[in-house]
């Protein structure tokens, strides 16, 4: 072992360098003469006295040099040229031995075990990963005593199911220090993996590997809601899949969450009822969140809307809006300034239910208030939305439907003004 490291120099209380000071060298604890080397082979003595240049530095031979030490414990006892000792420091650790280390049964790899029931550990087990399919129902993991295991025991155990839990307890009241109960450590889902470690009388999470995308991620990413794969996707990427999916996508199934691994193919997630995932979809910039057995957007704010046509009105008797579908939850529309050609006329809105090849305006299909005025149906052939306009005045309105694809009655609701 190198006893100083490369520029050291000997210097008193003040910092001043030492001129011609001398180290002298003895095994621990006695004042039995040390000899010290020049080279870490320990082949070249520097005897047991070592004496410094005008700068302090230790030198032999008048040339500046490196000094080595073997094994055993040491003391060094700095003195000035006038014999006055500077400092001394006594049982300093010598070199460390380390032929004697990775032997035995400890492998650089772990052996994994397979296993889809409960099961109680033994000293054989010593180094395995458990890697536990706890698909069919949930499985318990028993530790063998941390006495019996001795202390520096590792085990580890890995989540490897698509539900359940894995439980690991200790017996005779042994602690797991690093768990959030004192005797029990739970794996709750897939990808999650715990190594624990025996002190001799208890047992330490030595380390702990999260799970993958599960029932715990309170918020994740996903750049699109798509049917079918990207052309090119980046690796790390998530998807929602909507609808059935096609191409490469068709062995999975709509709503599963699915990352692109850079080798062709994806990682799948399949969300479980009511697990309550939180996905930002950032094509859309939206959030959306598992609810039930689908994705249901969440974003309530008002001014968090997503523009998607705008059509202006110039000498037209009437305006279309079109493109609702099943993507979102509910559409709004705003106009502004409407003046009519005539007096004493009403704003009327009627709707498409094939995207505007033809309109509903017989059968009685709607249902209408209108508030102030006399302008109320419950079998109309359209919906008043303001009534009795003037051409001298401009006319304003905006309306919210609601689920336009639900295979019941869509509600509208809007106010317009004069």
């Amino acid at each position: 072992t190198l006893i100083f490291k490369p520029g050291f120099r000997v210097t008193d209380e003040n910092g001043t360098q030492q001129s011609g000071a001398t180290l002298e060298f003895y095994d621990a604890g006695t004042s039995n003469s040390r000899a010290v080397f020049t080279d870490s082979s320990l082949s070249t003595s520097a005897g047991s006295t070592v004496t410094c240049d005008s700068g302090g530095y230790p030198t032999v031979s008048y040339v500046k040099a490196l000094l080595y030490t073997g094994a055993t414990a040491y003391k060094i006892i700095a003195k000035k040229s006038d014999a006055t000792t500077l400092w001394s420091h006594d049982n300093i650790l010598g070199a460390l031995d380390t032929s004697s280390f990775l032997t035995g049964d400890i492998t650089a790899d772990a052996p994994i075990v397979a296993t889809s029931s409960d099961s109680t550990l033994t000293t054989a087990d010593k180094g395995k990963l458990y890697n536990v399919d706890c698909s069919g129902a949930a499985v318990t993991i028993t530790l063998l005593s941390a006495v019996t295991a001795t202390d520096g025991f590792p085990i580890g155990v890995r989540h490897n199911g698509t539900a359940n839990q894995i439980v690991i307890r200790t017996v005779s009241s042994q602690t797991i220090k690093g768990a959030y109960s004192g005797t029990h450590f739970t794996l709750r889902s897939f990808g999650e993996v715990v190594w624990l470690t025996s002190d001799g009388a208890g047992w330490n999470v030595s380390s702990y590997v999260p799970p993958l995308l599960t029932r715990d991620i309170s918020m994740f990413r996903v750049a699109d809601r798509r049917t079918s794969p990207p052309v090119s996707p980046v690796v790390g990427e998530r998807y929602i899949v909507v609808g059935t999916p096609t191409g490469n996508w068709t062995s999975y199934s709509e709503h599963d969450v699915l990352e692109y691994d850079g080798l062709s193919g994806y990682i799948q997630y399949t969300p479980t009822a009511n697990c309550g995932w939180i996905a930002y979809v950032i094509d859309e910039d939206i959030n959306v969140q598992y609810r039930a057995s689908s994705w249901e957007d969440v974003d309530t704010d008002d001014n968090d809307y997503i523009a998607l046509s705008e059509v202006v009105a110039t000498t037209a008797s009437s305006v279309e809006f079109t493109g609702l579908s099943t993507t979102y939850k509910s559409y709004v529309i705003t106009a502004n300034n409407f003046t009519p050609s005539t007096d004493n006329v009403s704003l009327e809105m009627e709707f498409s239910d094939d995207g505007g090849g033809s309109w509903i305006t017989s059968g009685y299909g709607y249902s209408f208030h209108t508030l102030g005025s006399a302008g109320a149906s419950a079998s109309a052939s359209e919906i008043q939305i303001v009534n009795a306009v003037y051409n001298d005045n401009a006319s304003s309105f905006r309306v919210t439907i609601v689920d336009p694809a639900t295979a019941t009655e869509t509600t509208t609701f809007g106010m317009g003004s004069i």
